[in-house]
């Protein structure tokens, strides 16, 4: 079920129920992945600056 529906520009964010977080350890996990993608985004950038 939806629980939250938010329209930022173009975009619609679309919450459902099923996707909250219901362990400690399925939290860190959510959190150890954002990391990851975080971390290779601004890699890629540092090297695409560098290579121009």
């Amino acid at each position: 079920m939806v629980v939250l529906e938010k329209k930022i520009g173009n975009t619609i964010i679309r919450a459902h129920d099923d996707c909250f977080v219901k362990t400690e350890e399925e939290r860190q996990q959510i959190l150890d992945n954002i990391g990851h993608i975080a971390a290779s985004i601004y890699r890629d950038k540092e090297q695409k600056d560098e290579t121009g």
